[in-house]
């Protein structure tokens, strides 16, 4: 390996594991890939910069659930959380489940940045609550959006982090490195290419414009992983019943529900969870957040 390219490589991976920012450490990244003459690396850093066109990485998908405005006469009620297998079109309901993040990587690590009681929130097309999440509710929708906490859009800059860290172990190896095999290790998934940007707006949330899908394979829990999960969940739910939060309820039921079924689904479990941990900050005291976190991160390690 050239000296200059080691030296680099290894002040890259110095870069990863201390708290430099992932915008730098892209930026060294593509010097990196244009001395090396590696295109596949170069174009994948153009890409992070510079936010994506076209369909991303599998890892820039963020699961999320669905809340609606209910209007009913007189009657408004706000934010309810709508119970996404109640969409009878399949399609439709892989579509409202996940984010697909286009973003450039230094507008992703700002919003990282901010408050954990933020969440993320997309609006849904007109044509997709009107058509087919009106069914099963009393009265009449007027708003749906998507909604995910920012725990997931970090997770983003953790795979980025992951991928460089992959690369350049492989590269002091001398190893012949293919940079897109390193990618599609991630999960086989189907997309349905829909554009998405985030905008945050500063009243404690962060808006999008646009939605999209991802139908993924790998997606049922073992006995094992099961009954690790029941567990981490009796913890959070113990923490948290003391809570009268109406969110809350209606997510735990949601969770409830799913382990009910045969195969329960990890994707419909993970957003529960995720769902549960932006809400744990602004509705819980300081001391039940700080208890009911680490359940939740050990949760979604499992997921």
């Amino acid at each position: 390996m050239d000296t200059n390219i080691k030296k680099l490589s290894e002040s890259i991976l110095s870069d990863i594991t201390s708290d430099v920012s992932i915008v730098n450490i892209l930026l060294k990244t593509k010097v990196l890939a244009a001395r090396k003459q590696d295109k596949e690396l170069l174009t994948w850093v153009t890409y992070e910069l510079n936010g994506y066109s076209e369909a991303p990485p599998a890892y820039r998908i963020i699961d999320a659930g669905v809340k609606v405005d209910i209007y009913h006469g007189f009657q408004q009620v706000m934010g309810f959380t709508y119970p996404i297998d109640m969409v009878k079109d399949e399609k439709i309901r892989d579509r409202i489940s996940h984010i697909k993040i286009y973003n450039p990587i230094t507008e992703i690590e700002e919003m990282c940045k901010r408050d954990d009681s933020e969440s993320i929130h997309v609006n849904l097309p007109t044509w997709i609550w009107y058509h087919h999440m009106g069914h099963c509710i009393n009265g009449n929708i007027e708003r749906a959006y998507q909604f995910c906490n920012l725990y997931a859009l970090r997770n983003v800059l953790v795979s980025v982090k992951s991928l460089l860290i992959d690369y350049f172990l492989k590269l002091a190896n001398d190893e012949d490195i293919q940079f897109n095999s390193l990618i599609k290790k991630e999960k086989a998934m189907t997309v349905n290419n829909i554009n998405a940007s985030i905008v945050h707006t500063g009243d404690g949330t962060i808006n999008a414009d646009h939605i999209t899908t991802v139908i993924g394979d790998g997606n049922t829990l073992t006995r094992e992983e099961q009954k690790s999960l029941q567990d981490l969940l009796k913890k959070i739910d113990d923490l948290m019943r003391s809570i009268d939060n109406e969110d809350y309820k209606e997510i735990f039921t949601e969770i409830a529900l799913e382990f009910k079924k045969e195969e329960p689904s990890k994707k419909s479990i993970k957003r529960c969870i995720q769902a549960i941990g932006g809400l744990v900050n602004g509705i819980a005291s300081g001391v039940i957040a700080n208890q009911v976190t680490p359940y939740i991160s050990a949760a979604l390690t499992l997921l």
